[in-house]
């Protein structure tokens, strides 16, 4: 997996989603609007806007705050309560697969 286009910013993998493709380009193509946005009510994801614009950080795993409050609440409400920790998890899990120079 080519970690600069198919994983957001805060690990979830693209490829896994059904709208990555033909209906939306992904987290960071879309500058942090992909299509589930509107799922949560919202035009660009909140862990996309402190992440990638206001901290300028390439993803949450170099965060010295990572995981935050707002890593663990921001998921898709489309989710069953039951899936949402293994999706949490497996977002962590990506991350920590992350090799950063600096970190």
């Amino acid at each position: 997996m080519d970690f600069q286009t198919d994983m957001a910013c805060c690990g979830w993998n693209c490829d896994g989603c059904a709208r990555y493709g033909a209906e939306c380009g992904g987290c960071r193509k879309s500058h942090g609007a992909p299509a589930h946005m509107c799922d949560f009510g919202a035009e660009v994801c909140e862990i996309y806007a402190c992440c990638v614009i206001e901290n300028e950080l390439p993803d949450c795993a170099p965060c010295p705050e990572f995981p935050c409050g707002l890593y663990d609440t921001v998921i898709s409400p489309s989710l069953p309560e039951r899936d949402r920790e293994n999706a949490l998890m497996s977002r962590r899990i990506m991350l920590g697969a992350m090799q950063h120079p600096y970190s």
